[in-house]
């Protein structure tokens, strides 16, 4: 996995291009999570380091792929794992924590099923993963964030997304 993830992380800090070049736009390619190096690549292109957790190894998988420009990934985290660093230095990834069975945590934030979180360029972030943990992530340019946004939505709470740092919106109770 490191091979190939290692082989598009120029492309991807660039975000031009297509790190897959030859996959079909709903084409996923999903890698085995096997030990706590392989979660260094939770989010594609990311400069993230890993600790493994007391309690059970790291397992599980993750899956990457591209849409017209914007960078997926998405992970089953089958372990107790922690994750720390940039997501990216020049564009805006926003995360949804799909399922968090045992424990999801973003910024010492609990961050339960629905949880939406938008992490701008350079933004620090660090995530505990607990057995169960799934997510989603989309990486791409803060200006077209904003340009979907404001032809979505009349007004963004809080003046918009490009204030700075870590915005979190949660679905449903609480």
């Amino acid at each position: 996995m490191e091979s190939v993830v290692h082989g598009h992380v120029a492309a991807l800090k660039k975000l031009s291009g297509d790190p897959f070049p030859d996959a079909k736009a709903d084409h996923w390619q999903r890698f085995p999570l096997q030990d706590i190096e392989g979660l260094r690549n939770a989010v594609l292109g990311a400069d993230l380091d890993a600790v493994q957790m007391a309690g059970r190894k790291i397992g599980g998988s993750l899956a990457f792929s591209t849409y017209d420009g914007v960078i997926l990934s998405s992970g089953f985290i089958a372990g107790n794992a922690m994750a720390r660093g940039v997501l990216s230095d020049a564009a805006v990834t926003v995360g949804i924590v799909l399922s968090q069975v045992g424990g999801f945590r973003v910024c010492l934030r609990q961050a339960p099923e629905g949880t939406v979180g938008i992490l701008l360029p350079g933004c620090e972030v660090d995530v505990l993963c607990a057995p169960g943990s799934m997510y989603v992530t989309a990486t791409l340019d803060l200006r077209r964030l904003e340009d979907g946004l404001g032809r979505r939505f009349d007004h963004v709470p809080g003046s918009g997304v490009g204030g700075g740092g870590l915005r979190v919106f949660r679905h449903g109770p609480g």
